[in-house]
């Protein structure tokens, strides 16, 4: 997880842009959701442009790049 520039507060382009630089594959959208996919893992990030992330969301995104990248050492 360490190719990750994760801050707080980070805005959702900030973390589709981070998403999409360390391999990410957008899957889906419904409305303002948009869905990712690495290792089998999803990812939604609430596409809301420069509005920052509340900070649980942005630990929830944390934790699902950080189960896609264990996985994918496996």
């Amino acid at each position: 997880m360490s190719n990750y520039r994760w801050k707080s507060p980070m805005t959702s382009k900030e973390v589709i842009k981070e998403l999409n630089r360390n391999g990410w594959d957008f899957v889906s959208q419904k409305g303002s959701h948009k869905k990712y996919r690495k290792n089998g893992i999803n990812c939604i990030v609430a596409d809301h442009g420069n509005n920052n992330i509340p900070t649980g969301t942005l630990n929830s995104i944390k934790k699902s790049v950080s189960l896609a990248e264990s996985k994918g050492e496996k």
